[in-house]
C-alpha cells in the first residue's frame, strides 16, 4: 500500500456518499444497552494524551497563584487551551464543530453533558500487522475487518468504537505550533465510509485521528469530520492515547468493555477536553 494516497474520490463522488449514508443512517440504539453482561473487575484505563509540549505555549496556558491565611494556603489556577486541531489534547467533536450549507445548526458539546456510557469494541490495528500505520498510509476496509476477526469481536449499533491506528512510541511527536496539514498523518480510508456507517456508533475513538493527509478526497482536507459529524450525527474523539487499552486487551484476550466519555458542558462550545474511560 503508497504511504502518501493520492485523492482518489472526486468532490462529487464524495457528496452522492454523502447523501447515500445520511439517507440509510440508523438512530443507535441506546448505547447502555450494550453494556449488560460485560464482566467488569474494577480496572479502569484512561485513554487520555496531554496537550503536546513544546517552546510555543498557544496550545495549552496556565495561570496559577496562591491565596494565603495565617493557618492556611491555596493554590489557584486559570487555563486555556486549544480543543481542536493538531495542538490539542484528547477532545471530542460535538456535532456543531462542522456544519454545511442547508443545514440547522446543530448541537454544541452541553448535548453530550450526561456522557455517552455504553460498550467499547477495540479494533486493535498495530496488533494485527504488527506495525504502525504509516503516516500518509490509510487503513482498508479488509484491515478493519481482519482485526475484528482475529480478535472475534463484532459491532453492534450503540457501540462506540475505539480505532488505534499507531503505537505511541511509532508516533512523531505533535508540537503545539503544528498545522493540521504540515506532514502526513495515518487515518482510517474513506473507502471505508460505508463500513463504517454500517455499525451505526455511538461515537468513534482514534489515536491519529480518522483523516489521513493527505486527504483521499479531492478538495476536502478532512471528509471523515464532515461525514461522521454533518450525515451520520456521530461525535468524534480525537487524540487518544490507545497503548494502555490495548495492552490491557490483550492480556484478557478481550477487546470489549464498558466506555465512558463525559465532556464538560461548556456553553456554546463545540468541543471539549476529553478522558476517555475504558472498564474492564
Amino acid at each position: 500500500m503508497s504511504r502518501t494516497p493520492r485523492a482518489s474520490f472526486t468532490r462529487d463522488e464524495f457528496e452522492r456518499l454523502l447523501q447515500r449514508v445520511a439517507g440509510s443512517r440508523d438512530t443507535p440504539r441506546n448505547p447502555a444497552s450494550g453494556i449488560e453482561g460485560l464482566p467488569l473487575t474494577g480496572v479502569s484505563v484512561s485513554a487520555a494524551a496531554p496537550p503536546p509540549i513544546g517552546d510555543d505555549e498557544r496550545a495549552f496556558r496556565l495561570e496559577q497563584w496562591v491565596d494565603r491565611a495565617e493557618t492556611w494556603h491555596a493554590r489557584n489556577e486559570r487555563f486555556s487551551l486549544d480543543v481542536h486541531g493538531s495542538a490539542a489534547m484528547t477532545h471530542i467533536d460535538a456535532l456543531s464543530h462542522f456544519g454545511r450549507p442547508g443545514l440547522a445548526p446543530s448541537d454544541d458539546v452541553r448535548a453530550l453533558r450526561d456522557g455517552i456510557v455504553g460498550r467499547g469494541v477495540l479494533i486493535d490495528l498495530p496488533a494485527l500487522l504488527g506495525r504502525s500505520i504509516r503516516p500518509g498510509e490509510a487503513a482498508t476496509p479488509l484491515m478493519l475487518d481482519d482485526a475484528l476477526d482475529a480478535q472475534r469481536v463484532g459491532i453492534h449499533p450503540g457501540d462506540t468504537v475505539w480505532i488505534r491506528l499507531r503505537r505511541t512510541t511509532d508516533a512523531e511527536p505533535r508540537t503545539p505550533s503544528a498545522e493540521v496539514a504540515d506532514e502526513a498523518a495515518p487515518g482510517v480510508s474513506f473507502a471505508c465510509a460505508e463500513q463504517v456507517a454500517s455499525w451505526a456508533p455511538a461515537a468513534i475513538i482514534t489515536d491519529a485521528g480518522m483523516d489521513p493527509f493527505p486527504s483521499e478526497v479531492a478538495d476536502i482536507p478532512v471528509p471523515w469530520h464532515i461525514l461522521l459529524l454533518t450525515a451520520l450525527r456521530v461525535p468524534l474523539v480525537d487524540f487518544a492515547d490507545l497503548d494502555r487499552v490495548s495492552a490491557e486487551c490483550r492480556e484478557r484476550r478481550r477487546w470489549e468493555f464498558v466506555s465512558v466519555l463525559a465532556p464538560l458542558p461548556l456553553p456554546g462550545a463545540s468541543g471539549s477536553p476529553v478522558n476517555p474511560l475504558a472498564l474492564f
